[in-house]
């Protein structure tokens, strides 16, 4: 990234209504007018209010307060990540040829990295 030029860090290519109603308590719509705050103390980006720029009503102005902090993950956890990315692709290739070494691979290998308390992981 060079000095003295903006660059887009984040890009949200859903911009229907449906789509932010639906994620309204997941992360905060498109805005413009609003105050932006860091507190680099505790590492934490404030949001409050602004306008959604929606077209039917140009005078809304909205009054939500969100709270963004942002970590890196630990060595462990990309570690932990990046054995379950390498296991998970040897389960897809092992599946095209043997599904009976697949499932086995899957029960022994693949399993004992997954969470099982995690919803998400045990569903991945």
């Amino acid at each position: 990234m060079g000095k003295n030029q903006w660059s887009c860090v984040y890009k949200n290519e859903n911009s229907g209504e449906h789509y932010w109603s639906k994620m309204a308590h997941v992360e905060p719509c498109p805005r413009f007018a609003h105050q932006l705050v860091y507190d680099s103390v505790n590492k934490v980006h404030y949001l409050f209010g602004g306008n959604p720029g929606k077209a039917c009503s140009p005078r809304l102005r909205l009054d939500d307060f969100w709270r963004l902090q942002l970590s890196r993950p630990t060595r462990d956890q990309i570690l932990a990540r990046t054995k379950v990315l390498v296991r998970t692709a040897k389960f897809q290739e092992l599946s095209l040829c043997d599904r009976l070494s697949a499932l086995q691979y899957l029960q022994t290998s693949l399993s004992e990295l997954i969470n099982h308390d995690d919803k998400e992981q045990s569903l991945e």
